[in-house]
């Protein structure tokens, strides 16, 4: 019974530490937004080093070794997730070989109801990553999976909530990137705008989030 007893709060001290991290990392990266709204007048590259001395070179040195660059990038993509105006200078000094374009405004869908139902009729497409990378996606039984390049895979339940809109909520992911950038529950709008030769026109918005991406869903034959 002791070991038993000893066991179970070994796994409660483990999951309030990875809770404790995971506040940090988030309050690390609304720092980081502050500092990005606070300084409207610099340029990007002028931004990037005011969060590189300020944010992260401080924080990543009181961090293992070991662990600074997985640290690093968990705090860079929750910065993406909690902050739209680091999401966009991100967006602007990465190079975008997708087929990604950021908006302020939300697009309109030019396409009526009976299209947008067309588009859960199928279920496998794929899209490209800003990085280039083909992700390939099944629509199924009321679930999003995203199947990468490296095989692992994120799962999202989707919900349908307007005309040619819907949501998927973040269930969960064995990519690096994804479980970073997502906690469970979470959500993204996704609105179906256009399709053409068996291209269908999309736009994600984070809520919360005045800014909304387009891209393409290509359908998978």
């Amino acid at each position: 019974m002791k070991i038993i007893f000893t066991t179970i709060h070994f796994f409660l001290f483990l999951s309030l530490v990875f809770t404790q991290e995971n506040h940090k990392i988030d309050s690390i990266s609304m720092e980081i937004c502050l500092s990005v709204n606070s300084n409207p007048d610099l340029s990007d590259s002028e931004l990037v080093t005011l969060i590189q001395n300020e944010h992260l070179s401080p924080y990543l040195k009181t961090q293992n070794i070991n662990d600074q660059d997985s640290i690093l990038n968990h705090i860079l993509l929750r910065s993406e997730k909690l902050c739209s105006e680091y999401s966009a200078l991100t967006f602007r000094i990465n190079e975008n070989k997708g087929d990604w374009i950021l908006l302020s405004q939300k697009p309109e869908s030019r396409l009526d109801e009976y299209l947008c139902m067309q588009f859960f009729e199928n279920n496998s497409y794929y899209y490209l990553e800003p990085t280039g990378d083909k992700v390939n996606l099944e629509i199924k039984d009321g679930f999003w999976t995203d199947t990468f390049i490296d095989n692992t895979y994120s799962e999202l339940k989707l919900i349908e909530t307007a005309n040619c809109e819907f949501e998927i909520q973040f269930i969960r992911s064995n990519n690096e990137m994804r479980k970073n950038f997502s906690k469970v529950g979470d959500r993204y709008r996704y609105q179906i705008l256009d399709y053409e030769n068996d291209k269908y026109y999309m736009s994600v918005e984070i809520p919360g989030q005045e800014q909304y991406f387009k891209f393409i869903l290509y359908v998978n034959k």
